[in-house]
Order: C-alpha cells, then structure tokens, then sequence
C-alpha cells in the first residue's frame, strides 16, 4: 500500500503537465501556472503550482534519483502541510509548518506555536511536537511505537496531565502530572516539576522561577498538583519538567557501554477559566 500511494505522488504532476501548454518556461492550465525550476543537470528541482498567480503547492525533488523529495500545500500566506520522503522513496513524516522570519518552523495546526507531526523516529512510527521559541524549533515530546504498536518506553518522553481545558474560578483542582521516558537504573533516575505564573512566553527564566503551584511528588515521575485559578478567560499554564537517568548495558564480559538520558520538556497548556 506504501507503494501505491508514492507512485500516486509521482504521477500526479506529470498528469498536469500532459493537459497544459508550455509558455515561457512554465505549462499554462486554465487558471493553473505549473512553474519548473531545475538543478544544474537539467533534472527537476522543483515543480511549483500556482492558481491566478497565488501559489498552492510545491513538489520538490531528489537530483539522484529524480524522486519526490518533499511535498508542501500551501494553505495560507504562513501556513504549510508538509509530506517528506527519503532517497529511497520510503514516507519519513508529515505535519504542518508555520512561516517566521522566512523559516519554516514545525508546529501544529490549532495551536499554532505547537504541535504534534507524524514521523519516523529511530526506524519506528512515532508522533512528535515540536515548540517553536522565539527562532528555534525544537523537540518537546517522542511518543514512538514498537512494530506492535505498543509505546517504546526506551525511545520515548512525554507527559500526561489530567486536568481539563475548561476550569471554574475561584476553584481549586488537583490534578496528576505523570512523565514516560527511560528510567535506567531506578537508584540514578531523576526528576523534577516546575508549573509556575511567573515563566514568561520564551521560557527564558525556566527553572529560575519558583514553582507557584503546589506540587507533591507521588513516585517515580509522578506528581500531585494543586493550584486555584484566579483569573478569567484565557489563560496558558505553562511549566517545564527535567528529568535524566544512566545505567549501563552489558557488551560482553570485559566491556560495557554507559548509557544517559537527560531531557527538558516544556509544559504548555492552554485554558479558559470561566
């Protein structure tokens, strides 16, 4: 089925091509303008579509082999879906990306500063968010699947948080904060929560701030939250959670290889107080 649908990816701009007429090196449709740019070799680079001059989507390729490289709908003047594909035709992720200071940021499609995109993460499926802060995208949580489906506890961190979206004034809500990732060795894993008002939107001053929630470690990264919402409306509960670990793996019996895991990941969620 892999192949099937790649194949269909191929075709389809060469269908486009065979139904226009060339015109000062672009193929000319109804309202369609298929733009061709080339890599020196004289292959194609990039094939770019355009509807009344605005453009829709563009088709980049590989020079060796002339295979789809990436596929990009452009769905407004600051919002891409990407498709990416390997040298080998393999499908490597999709997602949706946002435009900031002519770079494209990786980020989700209803929150627009993050957001989940479907990849492939050390040779497994895996679905991964990035944040962007400020100019930088980075890789906020790894959720990746074995063969089997099932979450691989050794190639994965995330959070889960049981508190939800809609929250009543003046009330106080406990809430759970748990972390999955590589545990190790238990005696050398730490971590750690921090959920505070003061974290700024870059979150420059994480781990600075004095956590101004109530926070009870329950286990091993688990935690218990308390916290009263005193302001209506919007709001962003926003924190970070540090956790690392180390143990060693058995090469053969003279050897053994060190493994560490250390990660940062922030905690932005937004809510409505009411």
């Amino acid at each position: 089925m892999k192949t099937l649908k790649i194949i269909l990816v191929l075709i389809t701009p060469f269908i486009l091509f065979s139904s226009c007429k060339k015109k000062d090196n672009a193929v000319i449709g109804n309202d369609t303008t298929i733009e061709i740019k080339k890599y020196p070799s004289g292959k194609i680079h990039d094939v770019l579509f355009y509807t009344k001059n605005h453009l829709d989507s563009v088709y980049e390729y590989f020079e060796n082999p002339p295979i789809i490289r990436e596929i990009t709908k452009r769905l407004s003047d600051s919002t891409q879906y990407i498709i990416q594909f390997d040298s080998l035709g393999n499908y490597l992720g999709k997602g949706y990306t946002l435009i900031k200071k002519d770079k494209n940021m990786k980020n989700g499609w209803k929150n627009m500063e993050n957001g989940w995109w479907e990849k492939m993460y050390k040779g497994e499926k895996a679905r991964v968010e990035y944040f962007i802060i400020g100019d930088t995208n980075i890789v906020n949580q790894v959720i990746s699947l074995d063969k089997n489906n099932h979450v691989d506890v050794d190639n994965s961190c995330f959070y889960t948080m049981d508190l939800p979206d809609t929250l009543d004034y003046g009330r106080e809500y406990m809430f759970t904060v748990k972390v999955t990732s590589p545990i190790g060795d238990k005696k050398d894993y730490r971590s750690r929560l921090e959920i505070s008002d003061a974290i700024n939107s870059g979150y420059s001053n994480i781990g600075v701030e004095k956590s101004t929630y109530k926070i009870k470690n329950t286990g091993l990264g688990s935690w218990e939250v308390r916290h009263t919402f005193l302001k209506k409306g919007k709001d962003t509960i926003k924190g970070g959670m540090f956790v690392g670990t180390i143990w060693a793996e058995d090469i053969n019996e003279d050897s053994v290889k060190i493994h560490t895991f250390r990660k940062v990941m922030l905690i932005r969620k937004p809510v409505f107080i009411r």
